[in-house]
């Protein structure tokens, strides 16, 4: 696990530093606020396992999720992102439903039926739907990438700002083909 705090003020680095000394393979370090996604550029440097997962502050998942997507990228060597759906919750864990969920997200409407089955969608698929309809990935936390695959993509980069992800995402989809790990 690779942490990295942009010198909060609100305790989260002395948590951190606490979890850090109980585990061994935790690397923690701080450096400046570059919002998301160039926040995310200096971990992704010092990953070292073979996938790797963005988990930001405010998301869950399911216990059996990263389970489910390193099957999915074991079973398909061809593949160099997992994808799996997203439910959005409120603060007591519970589904929200309205007009901003995944399930009205324009790329739900696109594949309906084969979200629910485990797919494969050939390179330059998700760079063209996101051109065409919004990207299949409303998250990151929705992907599970191949190491290697960030290499070859390079880093996000920050002059997109809040659009970075989605640039990074469009731009490692036209590299690779992607698993859909159904819910």
């Amino acid at each position: 696990m690779v942490v990295y705090d942009s010198y909060s003020n609100d305790g989260s680095w002395e948590y951190i530093q606490q979890l850090g000394a109980r585990e061994p393979r935790m690397r923690a370090f701080q450096g400046p606020r570059e919002g998301t996604p160039g926040s995310w550029n200096p971990c992704l440097r010092a990953a070292r396992g073979r996938y790797v997962y963005i988990a930001t502050s405010d998301d869950t998942m399911t216990p059996d999720c990263l389970e489910r997507m390193v099957g999915a990228l074991e079973r398909h060597p061809e593949c160099g992102l997992a994808h799996c759906c997203a439910t959005f919750i409120d603060q007591g864990g519970q589904p929200v439903c309205g007009p901003a969920t995944w399930e009205t997200w324009p790329a739900v409407k696109y594949f309906q039926d084969l979200l629910h089955v485990e797919h494969i969608r050939p390179p330059g698929h998700d760079a063209v739907l996101a051109c065409a309809l919004r990207t299949p990935y409303y998250s990151m936390t929705q992907v599970l990438i191949r190491n290697d695959l960030l290499a070859q993509a390079g880093p996000f980069e920050t002059r997109w700002g809040t659009f970075g992800d989605m640039e990074w995402q469009m731009r490692s989809s036209l590299l690779t083909a992607t698993v859909h790990v159904p819910a």
